[in-house]
Parts: C-alpha cells; sequence; structure tokens
C-alpha cells in the first residue's frame, strides 16, 4: 500500500509540475522558430542543424550545461556536411544587399541578412572582428591596399558560404564546403573550403600571398570554374 501511494503522489507531482517531454533533435531545413527569454520555460525544445551524421561512430561530442541546457546529450559524428548547387553572389550584390538597395531586399530578409553576415564574421576565424568590420570592407571603394582589396573578396565569400546555412529557404547565394573547384585562380581539383582556408591565411601574408587570395576569391564569387 505504501508503494501505491508514493507512485499516486508521484504522478499527481509530474502532472502538477508539467514535465515537459524529451528533447529531440533532427535534420531538416532552417525556420525561425520563437525565442525564449532568459530564464523562460518551455515545455518543447527543438535542437535543429543542417548537418547529418557520419557513416562511424567513434567520435561524439556531448553537451551538458552548455548554452543554458541542463541535461546532457551527445551528438555522433563525423558530420556530412550538406552540398547543393554552387550559386555564388559577387561583392557588387552583397553591398547593394547590405545597403538596403531596391531590387535586393527581398532577398535575406526578416533578419536573415543580420544572421548570415554574423555567420561570416564566424567563418573569417577572427579575420573580421565584428560584422561592422566586415561590412566595412566589403564596402570600400577606392584606391586600397592589395590587402584590403583580398578581405573584400574574403567578405563576399563568407557571405555566400554563410548564406548557404540558408537553404533550401534560399535560393540565392549559396556555397558550400564541398563543392569542387575544376580548375581557377585558387587551384585545380580543390574544394571551396580548401581554397578559402588557403585565403584565408593569404590575406595577412606578403604582397604576392594577398594577390593571391584577391585572384582566387573573385574567382569564386563570380563562380569560375566551380562545379556541383
Amino acid at each position: 500500500m505504501e508503494a501505491e501511494r508514493v507512485i499516486v503522489e508521484l504522478e499527481e507531482l509530474l502532472e502538477l509540475r508539467e514535465v515537459p517531454p524529451i528533447a529531440t533533435a533532427s535534420r531538416g531545413p532552417r525556420v525561425l522558430l520563437p525565442r525564449l527569454d532568459p530564464g523562460a520555460v518551455s515545455e518543447e525544445l527543438t535542437l535543429q542543424s543542417p548537418y547529418g551524421p557520419g557513416a562511424v561512430t567513434d567520435n561524439v561530442s556531448s553537451l551538458d550545461g552548455t548554452s543554458g541546457f541542463d541535461a546532457p546529450g551527445s551528438c555522433v559524428g563525423p558530420f556530412v556536411a550538406p552540398t547543393g548547387e554552387p550559386l555564388p553572389c559577387t561583392i557588387g550584390f552583397w553591398k547593394n544587399r547590405a545597403d538596403g538597395k531596391p531590387g535586393t531586399l527581398q532577398w535575406f530578409p526578416n533578419g536573415d541578412f543580420d544572421l548570415v553576415v554574423s555567420q561570416a564574421v564566424t567563418l573569417s576565424s577572427g579575420i573580421f572582428a565584428s560584422s561592422t568590420e566586415l561590412l566595412a570592407y566589403l564596402g570600400s571603394t577606392g584606391k586600397r591596399p592589395i590587402g584590403d582589396r583580398a578581405k573584400q573578396q574574403l567578405a563576399a565569400t563568407l557571405l555566400n558560404m554563410a548564406a548557404a546555412d540558408l537553404y533550401p529557404d534560399n535560393q540565392k547565394c549559396k556555397l558550400f564546403d564541398a563543392n569542387p573547384i575544376v580548375s581557377n585562380a585558387c587551384g585545380d581539383s580543390i574544394t571551396i573550403a580548401t581554397a578559402v582556408n588557403a585565403a584565408k591565411v593569404d590575406v595577412n601574408g606578403d604582397t604576392a600571398a594577398q594577390h593571391e587570395a584577391m585572384e582566387c576569391l573573385d574567382d569564386i564569387n563570380n563562380g569560375v570554374g566551380i562545379d556541383d
């Protein structure tokens, strides 16, 4: 009888507290979900990622109390990065979108542009310290050092790569890490990720390296030699 009473009290307690369901994680297109205020409580937690599980299970990352999570969890990798048709946009498009020019505002609406810029800053690995700095290099004009021109191209490339995170909702500008480069100023038979990682080093190198980075990134932003 005592055990039955304990069970009944436990069931009543759970009903009173409205214990939320187990959090779920899924792979799928990005959607804009309602944001919780600090300290707020939700009965549902959805984890979204454009990445899918890898082919092996020996690379495990876990999150425990990070970013507001109170319960431990794990994610099995390595990850298989999403890919699709490369459709990079030029510096001109990104400058016009940043300036809010007519004819561009339908692309990346409702805060999406700010999200793309912020993600591009993250992808820069510290080259751009903020969204403001990235946009300043993007919009630079006139006679400039070759390093500044290389960083302008890099800003546009990283915006194209960040915009791919919004695919398939976004169909306008996108570059994926795994997109192959057949042949251009970046090299032959390499991927976008390989070319961009090299360019991120070169933009802070000597003049020759900066010039190579600028030409490479200019080809990428114009879709030269890129396959899907």
